[in-house]
């Protein structure tokens, strides 16, 4: 398994119980997307295999005259 670099902002409390522990005092987690998440990336993957059925723009500015109206 490939290993990569992570970086955590935590308080000196923190830090401080991770070095006496030599592990972070927290579980890591990875939460399942809600309802809306789901549907979006659905969205997406779905552009991607018939970019014809959705709407496309050049430019921003035309993107966000049509998202204002």
């Amino acid at each position: 398994m490939e290993t990569v670099n992570a970086t955590l902002r935590i308080d000196e409390q923190l830090k401080g119980q991770a070095v006496q522990a030599s592990k972070i005092p927290f579980a890591l987690r990875c939460d399942v997307p809600n309802t809306i998440t789901l549907k979006a990336i659905k969205e997406v993957e779905d552009m991607k295999i018939n970019p014809s059925k959705h709407q496309s723009y050049s430019d921003v500015d035309s993107m966000m005259e049509n998202l204002l109206k």
